[in-house]
C-alpha cells in the first residue's frame, strides 16, 4: 500500500482546495470589512472636508467686507483729520487770549 489509489490522491486534492478555498473565503471577508470601514472613513473625511470648505468660504467673505469695511472707515478718518487741519488755523505773530472763542 504505498501508492496511493487515483481516488484516494483525488479526495486529498479536493480536500487541500477546500482547505485553501475557505482560507480564502475567510481573507475575502475580511477584506470586505476592511473596505467597507475605509469607505465609512473616507465619507467621513469628505463630509469634514465639505464643512470646512464651507467655513472657509464663509469666512473669506466676511474678510472680504471687513476689508472693505476698513478701507471706507480709513477713507472717513483721513477725511476727517484733514478737515479738522484745514480749519485748526493758527496765525503767527497773533497774540491768544485765554479763554478767547476765536
Amino acid at each position: 500500500m504505498g501508492t496511493p489509489t487515483p481516488t484516494a490522491a483525488l479526495l486529498e486534492a479536493v480536500k487541500n482546495l477546500t482547505v485553501m478555498v475557505e482560507g480564502f473565503s475567510s481573507r475575502l471577508n475580511e477584506n470586505t470589512l476592511a473596505i467597507a470601514n475605509m469607505a465609512k472613513s473616507m465619507d467621513f473625511s469628505f463630509k469634514e472636508t465639505q464643512d470646512c470648505k464651507d467655513k472657509v468660504m464663509t469666512l473669506e467673505r466676511q474678510v472680504s467686507a471687513l476689508t472693505a469695511e476698513n478701507q471706507d472707515l480709513k477713507q472717513r478718518v483721513l477725511e476727517n483729520e484733514r478737515y479738522r487741519r484745514r480749519w485748526n488755523l493758527r496765525i503767527h505773530r497773533l497774540k491768544e487770549n485765554e479763554g478767547e472763542n476765536t
